[in-house]
């Protein structure tokens, strides 16, 4: 088969289109006896391999070139970054103990999804103990008032007490309550919002009392153990998130923040260790939300952002 020769020309590839066109300006404004490496504009120690030549393909060849306009375009930034998974700190929540005590017993475990209400662990607790104790006592002083007020009301209106003591008992009646109450309110704040179910099952045991997990989520984290000594409002026993969705917190150097943009798109690689760099240059901290599904919090990651 005879082999076609073919001029490259500037729709073809760009970096042969280059090297002609200077080569063509070179040979038009030399003389014959100028060497070949001041032919070129690029240097004048270039060598002989170094100048752009014609060359030939056959038909067959011709058949894979694709020919495309010459145009101008944007070359894409790549950032390679570092950074960390982490929860969600807006959908995450610590769960303290409300009571003071030793752990019994851990109900729950770290993975484990669990709904708001539902007992995460029991504590042995003197403090719910009293607290349990005062609200019967009151229950029970309310209930003796307020049959004695009834009483006072009836023998008052057939004249056989004075108003005083009609005063006397209704005044009575309304210490009880407010005494009630105020028992009831510190069971409440310990997680127990129907003090009513205890003074119905006075004979169960006093000590032991639950923490509620006082929103829906997953277990992420889990702080105590049995046994520990927990310290009412001071000690944290769990970490419940959200984790439908968690964060990618981002190490951007202050040299290509300006790159940065809102809705740019951005890649996370499979999960490595990240080499350490020597660069001493001011550092900014960016955040993605990310579902859940890819990538695993408390995770090094290296994240690739086009700018």
């Amino acid at each position: 088969m005879t082999p076609t020769h073919i001029r490259p020309s500037e729709p073809l590839v760009r970096f042969i289109a280059l090297p002609l066109l200077a080569l063509a300006c070179a040979s038009c404004g030399s003389g014959p006896g100028e060497s070949e490496s001041r032919m070129t504009s690029y240097t004048a120690s270039e060598k002989k391999a170094d100048i752009a030549q014609t060359f030939h393909i056959t038909q067959e060849q011709t058949a894979h070139i694709e020919v495309v306009p010459v145009r101008k375009e944007n070359l894409p930034r790549t950032l390679r970054l570092t950074g960390s998974v982490a929860y969600n700190a807006f959908l995450t929540t610590p769960v303290f103990a409300a009571i003071g005590g030793p752990v019994r017993e851990i109900l729950v475990a770290p993975g484990q999804v669990v709904h708001k209400g539902q007992p995460l662990l029991t504590v042995t607790s003197p403090d719910y103990s009293a607290a349990r104790s005062a609200y019967i006592k009151a229950r029970d002083a309310f209930a003796l008032a307020d049959k004695m007020y009834a009483r006072a009301q009836d023998l008052f209106a057939h004249g056989a007490i004075a108003e005083a003591d009609l005063q006397q008992a209704e005044s009575n009646r309304t210490q009880a309550h407010a005494d009630l109450e105020s028992s009831a309110d510190a069971l409440r704040a310990l997680g127990l919002h129907d003090p009513e179910a205890i003074a119905r099952n006075p004979v169960q045991s006093t000590a032991e009392i639950p923490v509620p997990a006082p929103v829906a989520g997953e277990i992420v984290e889990r702080l105590v153990g049995p046994g520990q000594l927990l310290q009412a409002g001071g000690t944290q026993c769990f970490t419940i998130s959200d984790t439908g969705s968690v964060w990618v917190l981002v190490n951007v150097y202050q040299s290509d923040l300006s790159f940065v943009r809102v809705g740019r798109t951005s890649k996370l690689p499979p999960t490595r260790t990240p080499k350490p760099s020597m660069e001493e240059s001011p550092i900014s901290h960016l955040r993605w939300t990310l579902p859940r599904a890819l990538c695993r919090p408390a995770s090094l990651r290296k994240i690739r952002a086009a700018s």
